[in-house]
C-alpha cells in the first residue's frame, strides 16, 4: 500500500538540511558499529543509514525508541522518551556556555527565537544564577 512502511523524505524546511559536526571519537564508534554490523552478516556495504534490519533495510523508525525506553527502565534510570534526548543535549549546551544561536542550528530551528522560546525556563534559570554570582563578588 503506497505511503506504508520505512520510506525517506524531505526534511519539512530547509534549515532542517545541516551538517553536523563529530569528534572521531564518534566516528570511530560509528565504524566499529558498522562493521560489527558486517561481521554479523547485516547487508550493509552499499546502505548509509546507521540502523539497519538483517537484510540492509531500513529499521522501522519506532525500532530505536523501543530499544531506548527497555534500556531507561533496565537500567533504573529516570523516564525519558528517545526525543528527550534533543532536550537534554540542548539544555547541556546551553548550560556549558554555548550560544543560543549555534545551539538553534544544530536543532535545524531557522531562528534562535524558537529556541529561546522553547528554553527560555532554562534560560533564565541561567540568568538568575548569573545574577546571583555576579551580587557574590
Amino acid at each position: 500500500m503506497p505511503g506504508q512502511g520505512v520510506f525517506a523524505k524531505d526534511p519539512k524546511t530547509e534549515s532542517s538540511k545541516r551538517r553536523v559536526s563529530v569528534n572521531k571519537a564518534l566516528l570511530d564508534l560509528l565504524k566499529a558499529y558498522q562493521k560489527d554490523q558486517q561481521d554479523k552478516g547485516f547487508l550493509c556495504a552499499d546502505n548509509n543509514r546507521l540502523f539497519i534490519t538483517w537484510d540492509g533495510k531500513p529499521m522501522f523508525p519506532n525500532a530505536m525508541s523501543k530499544w531506548f525506553t527497555n534500556f531507561i527502565t533496565r537500567s533504573n534510570l529516570p523516564k525519558l522518551n528517545f526525543h528527550g534526548l534533543r532536550h537534554t543535549s540542548a539544555t547541556f549546551l546551553i548550560s556549558q556556555g554555548m550560544d543560543v544561536q549555534t545551539v538553534a542550528g544544530g536543532l535545524g530551528h531557522s531562528t534562535s527565537a524558537t529556541t529561546q522560546n522553547v528554553y527560555s525556563h532554562f534560560l533564565q534559570s541561567k540568568d538568575k544564577q548569573a545574577a546571583l554570582l555576579s551580587s557574590s563578588n
